[in-house]
């Protein structure tokens, strides 16, 4: 095929639309505020990642990372058939979970696929994007809980449904047992009860209480 001067001119035109469509990704309010905060929590950030993991550490909350590489066909998947759903969206603002989302750091990307042990124990690093990661410092105490997988069909820590079920089902597999925001209900008391119990409507909680 013989290429004219303006061909090449529409084809490398093709290839600079092609990654512009890529860098805009359809994660709009993506935070790039270089110190993470509170009130983040269930948006994403995409400052430095050792900000939002190590206030994540300080709080005990659970962080989901995910990190993918402009080219990459199945981390555009992941953005468009999970992450910028209505359903997801919803999810992660009631989760308030600290969530990072990164794409094409080195440092990031090596952080996230790292130390995943193969079935003979040895610690390997995943090749395939998207990466993920789950990680969960329950108490000051406790060792982190990190989880490393491929944001891909089959290849999650939950497999079976849609890739969005997958995704959703691998977060809750490792985060089920935190809880965000502490119950709420209706609370009715009457004054000329001195001291006693009363139980918060709708949840298991019992405030102990004397006037």
């Amino acid at each position: 095929m013989k290429f004219t001067f303006h061909k090449i001119l529409a084809l490398a035109a093709a290839v600079v639309t092609s990654q512009a469509l890529w860098a805009a990704s359809p994660l709009t309010g993506v935070i790039n505020n270089p110190t993470y905060k509170e009130e983040y929590l269930g948006e994403w950030y995409g400052g430095p990642y050792m900000q939002a993991i190590q206030w994540a550490d300080a709080n005990h909350v659970p962080v989901v990372m995910v990190w993918g590489a402009a080219g990459c066909s199945k981390c555009k998947n992941l953005d468009n058939d999970v992450l910028d759903t209505d359903r997801f969206i919803n999810y992660r603002k009631e989760r308030k979970l600290v969530m990072v989302y990164i794409k094409d750091n080195v440092a990031a990307r090596d952080f996230t696929r790292k130390g995943v042990q193969n079935p003979g124990g040895k610690e390997v690093a995943l090749r395939e994007f998207p990466l993920v990661l789950v990680y969960w410092k329950q108490d000051a105490a406790s060792k982190a809980i990190e989880q490393r997988f491929v944001g891909r069909t089959g290849r999650m820590l939950v497999t079976g449904g849609s890739l969005l079920d997958q995704f959703i089902k691998s977060i809750d597999k490792y985060t089920s047992d935190y809880n965000a925001v502490p119950p709420v209900g209706k609370i009715t008391m009457t004054s000329s009860i001195p001291e006693g119990e009363i139980l918060v409507e709708g949840t298991n909680t019992v405030i102990t209480y004397t006037l």
